[in-house]
């Protein structure tokens, strides 16, 4: 059955990738050097006459850049590869530009708006991308954590009471901490765990911050545990929430304020179809993405398939504290006039921020700089 499977994933595949490659326009590649947007281009080379051109972003601060890997995929299929070596300086030039572009604020969408900002410089047209990779395969350290969770079943028929008391005696005081804290003084629902894990700021954060303390209650009741079929109800998730409203919204609002287009062969629908049936035991026998790896049949090398996963993030912890300080403090400085907000508690996210707090971290503190931004440019006074 997994050699069935990883023989039909390898031919529909093939067909989402070729599908996307027709274009009357100049077409080329996003190239991180991951395992997904590495097998779009090796794909790609083996479906093309020509070189296929290709871009990377990388970035002076060694940590975060992947051009050890993106250059790797570009020589083993001969691509026409260009390198885009993004700074803080340049990256704060175009911040206007990105908060214009703007129809809802979005900590994501500047990442997406510079890149294709970038893309279109050089003279492509129509890109394509491995967005959805992740979502439709299982590569995600969220499915892998919340499948822990799933074998700890019998922890949820326990008291609430008796599980809110222990969960809060684990040790740990970071924001993952946390959430783990909060997971596991929940109902157990597969929807409310996802939505705990995905959450840039947990309810019992959020209290400190505004007037109100509203909370979402969505209602949800379904739940898989103890089904073969788990990591296709994760992967419903993530496509209707995260890859949905932030993903695929910020791709195309941000790529189209440059006329780049972005096509996604993850997400062809019948690739998606395929996966989304397939049993946990076909799609993930042993490791995240083995089916994938599987469908492949070796053209990638191992370098690529073995590497510890990084995910495309900006060095923005750094960027944060240096060149970007102005533009955070003036988005957060908007949110604290606000009439809904407490205006101390912004002072001291941003101090415990600085300090290398664990909870206080760049991901949670971004997302609100951009609001307070888009707030001001819009004149909105109240959240």
């Amino acid at each position: 059955k997994a050699l069935l499977a990883a023989s039909e994933g390898w031919q529909t595949l093939q067909q989402a990738v070729s599908s996307r490659m027709i274009s009357d326009v100049p077409l080329g590649a996003f190239l991180s050097g991951g395992i997904d947007s590495s097998a779009i281009v090796g794909l790609m080379a083996e479906q093309s006459d020509r070189a296929v051109e290709t871009f990377s972003v990388t970035f002076g601060e060694k940590n975060f850049s992947e051009k050890e890997y993106s250059d790797l995929v570009a020589k083993r299929f001969n691509t026409k590869h260009t390198e885009i070596n993004l700074e803080a300086i340049e990256f704060l030039s175009q911040i206007p530009d990105v908060l214009e572009s703007f129809d809802h604020p979005s900590g994501d969408g500047p990442n997406s708006y510079v890149i294709s900002n970038a893309v279109k410089d050089k003279g492509l047209k129509v890109a394509l991308s491995g967005l959805g990779g992740d979502e439709i395969f299982a590569g995600y350290d969220l499915f892998l954590n919340l499948h822990k969770l799933k074998s700890k079943n019998w922890w949820f028929n326990l008291p609430l009471s008796m599980r809110r008391i222990a969960s809060n005696l684990l040790p740990g005081n970071g924001i993952q901490a946390q959430k783990l804290k909060s997971m596991l003084s929940s109902s157990g629902n597969l929807h409310e765990l996802h939505d705990i894990y995905r959450s840039v700021w947990l309810a019992s954060m959020a209290k400190d911050f505004t007037m109100g303390n509203k909370t979402r209650n969505k209602g949800w009741s379904a739940d898989s545990f103890g089904r073969d079929f788990f990591l296709s109800d994760v992967s419903r998730l993530e496509i209707s929430t995260y890859m949905q409203n932030v993903l695929l919204r910020d791709t195309d609002q941000m790529s189209m304020a440059h006329a780049l287009e972005i096509r996604v062969p993850f997400l062809d629908h019948r690739l998606v179809d395929l996966l989304i049936n397939l049993p946990d035991s076909e799609k993930w026998p042993h490791s995240p993405k083995q089916l994938l790896v599987d469908s492949l049949d070796g053209l990638l090398p191992r370098e690529i398939i073995d590497r510890k996963k990084m995910g495309f993030v900006f060095p923005w912890e750094e960027w944060m504290k240096s060149e970007l300080k102005g533009i955070c403090q003036e988005g957060l400085n908007y949110l604290s006039k606000t009439s809904s907000i407490h205006a101390n508690s912004w002072d001291a996210a941003w101090s415990k921020f600085e300090a290398g707090s664990p909870v206080y971290t760049w991901s949670r503190i971004w997302p609100l700089v951009i609001l307070g931004h888009w707030m001001k440019q819009h004149g909105i006074e109240e959240v």
